[in-house]
């Protein structure tokens, strides 16, 4: 079955995420790359010791830094920032060229569904001490295959397939998945 972009209902779409360097979750930094970073996801990892575990991750649909900027306030909900240890953080965006840009984005898939599904795959990947609510069941808007580079293989998949991936709730009847 086709829509009528041409493209079949059930095609898994490539999605490649370009991650930045680990920066110290500070306010500092990130004023400094506020322009930089632009719709996408950030990986919040805690630092103690020798060993770098998942504490969060996220999407945002603007300014990645103000989404960031939102956990290090007063937040009982966020208990994970008064874990010992260097917090550090990481901002993950689009590198595909046809997609590299919020309106690009928008043109060919639902924004917030898009930026979604790639985070529930992300958190069903990496397992973070927060931001669990996808962990166990999620709608699944789209089938990807996420690739991932400039991070390590320890803290996420390089390659990630949703397409197989039985711990989804299904669509609503009405979706029929095509783009929009």
């Amino acid at each position: 079955m086709a829509t009528e972009y041409g493209n079949r209902i059930d095609r898994v779409h490539t999605i490649k995420i370009k991650w930045t360097l680990p920066i110290p979750l500070d306010k500092k930094k990130f004023e400094e790359l506020r322009a930089d970073k632009y719709c996408g996801w950030y990986y919040i990892t805690r630092k103690f010791g020798e060993t770098e575990t998942a504490l969060y991750i996220g999407k945002a649909e603007g300014f990645i830094y103000k989404r960031i900027l939102q956990h290090s306030k007063h937040d009982s909900r966020e208990s994970y920032m008064n874990r010992k240890g260097l917090k550090l953080v990481r901002f993950g965006t689009v590198e595909n060229v046809t997609l590299n840009t919020k309106e690009k984005i928008s043109r060919h898939y639902h924004l917030d569904r898009f930026l979604k599904t790639i985070e529930s795959e992300l958190i069903q990947v990496a397992q973070p001490l927060s931001n669990i609510s996808q962990s166990k069941k999620y709608t699944r808007w789209y089938k990807f295959r996420i690739i991932s580079s400039n991070i390590s293989p320890d803290l996420l998949d390089h390659v990630i397939e949703n397409k197989e991936n039985a711990n989804t709730i299904p669509c609503p009847k009405w979706w029929k998945g095509q783009l929009e």
